[in-house]
């Protein structure tokens, strides 16, 4: 028995029990809320290791990234001001990948870009060095409905080419080193939408539409004299790009 010389001294421990069992709610509720997160983006990293099935050569960096890669917003969009003026209403405010590419424009040029993909759409931003007087340091140079994409096509090789397939209006090519994070992401968010798999053709040439419906290449040869990034060189309407061998398939 215990013995209480006032009806105060129970209230105050049955105050106190009561504040504890919320304590330990709240603890078990945020490692269920984190386990649930990070179930999520191990199951994304196992889904990303057949992305290529074993016909694409592999470099480094892509072989080392662990499952909280697939968080993907790289660049820290997400939930700041920068969205506001970014994401169609369709998206939802969610951005599922964003990082630094390097478009290859229709002369073959390199151009800085921001690649952000959201619920809905994947947007093409370019950034600046000082905000505009709108406040934002970017603008949308070109966004499509995920919907609109009918496949995608990378090289066998270690390089980190991607091209993008829009029918509707023109394909967007990209280097990035990032590019199994995005694939995996894209092609479920893909799958959500359309109830589709998003097609990934895996080829040693790539043809693609630019602006006004014409086509170009991208070739792709192995050279061991190649050290580090991929080796490019324009021939008329064809994109030459040589590496060397990457990681085994």
């Amino acid at each position: 028995k215990v013995f209480l010389r006032t009806p105060q001294t129970l209230f105050d421990v049955e105050e106190r029990r009561v504040q504890a069992f919320h304590r330990i709610a709240t603890v078990i509720q945020a490692v269920w809320r984190s386990w649930k997160i990070r179930k999520v983006y191990i199951e994304l990293r196992n889904e990303s290791l057949d992305v290529f099935k074993g016909q694409k050569e592999r470099n480094r960096m892509s072989m080392v990234r662990g499952a909280v890669s697939f968080f993907g917003d790289f660049l820290g969009l997400q939930n700041t001001p920068t969205d506001l003026g970014l994401l169609q209403p369709s998206d939802n405010r969610k951005i599922l990948f964003s990082d630094r590419v390097n478009k290859i424009n229709q002369a073959f040029k390199i151009q800085p870009r921001g690649l952000v993909l959201g619920e809905a759409n994947l947007y093409n931003i370019k950034f600046f060095d000082k905000p505009k007087k709108n406040g934002t340091n970017f603008e949308v140079r070109r966004f499509t409905p995920i919907s609109e994409i009918s496949h995608l096509s990378v090289s066998r090789l270690a390089d980190n080419y991607l091209v993008v397939h829009v029918p509707s209006t023109h394909d967007y090519v990209m280097e990035t080193a990032k590019k199994t994070i995005f694939i995996t992401l894209l092609r479920r968010q893909y799958k959500k939408i359309t109830g589709k798999d998003l097609e990934l053709k895996i080829l040693e040439s790539i043809a693609y539409k630019v602006r006004k419906g014409r086509e170009k290449n991208l070739n792709f040869t192995k050279d061991e004299n190649v050290v580090g990034n991929a080796q490019t060189k324009k021939s008329g309407n064809v994109l030459n790009v040589k590496i060397s061998s990457g990681l085994n398939k």
